[in-house]
C-alpha cells in the first residue's frame, strides 16, 4: 500500500488551481512560518520569488493532479511502477466541496462506490 496526494478536478488547469494553496502552505511551513491553508485568492496574489516558484513546482510535481484522464494515467503509472495493490488517496484543498469532488472523480475512475459524507457541524 502507498499513500498519494491526489487533486482531481474537471480539468488539468482547475486541479492545479485547487492544489496551489496547499503547496503555498507547505512552502511556508518549510520557511518556518506554519499557519492555516491560504485561500485561493491569497495564493494567486502571493509574490513568489523564483526559488519559491521552483519549490512550489517541485511540490506539485510530486503529486497526482489533473482532470480525469490525466489522473487515471498518472495513477495507473504509479501503480505499475510501485507494484502496489492498494492506494490510499489524500486530497488537501481549501474548499471542502472541491475535496469531496476530487474523491468522487477518483472513485469514478476505478468504479468504486462513494458514500455520502457525514454532516459536519462547526462549534
Amino acid at each position: 500500500m502507498i499513500g498519494v496526494s491526489v487533486t482531481a478536478a474537471e480539468s488539468d488547469e482547475r486541479a492545479r488551481e485547487l492544489a496551489a494553496p496547499q503547496a503555498l502552505a507547505f512552502l511556508r511551513l518549510r520557511q518556518g512560518r506554519p499557519g492555516k491553508m491560504p485561500t485561493p485568492e491569497e495564493t494567486a496574489a502571493h509574490p513568489y520569488t523564483p526559488l519559491e516558484r521552483q519549490m512550489i513546482d517541485a511540490r506539485l510535481g510530486d503529486q497526482v493532479m489533473g482532470g480525469p484522464d490525466t489522473v487515471r494515467r498518472q495513477m495507473d503509472a504509479l501503480i505499475e511502477r510501485t507494484g502496489v495493490n492498494e492506494v490510499m488517496v489524500m486530497t488537501q484543498v481549501f474548499d471542502h466541496a472541491d475535496r469531496i469532488r476530487s474523491y468522487e472523480i477518483v472513485a469514478g475512475l476505478y468504479d468504486l462506490k462513494t458514500v455520502e459524507p457525514p454532516a459536519v457541524s462547526v462549534l
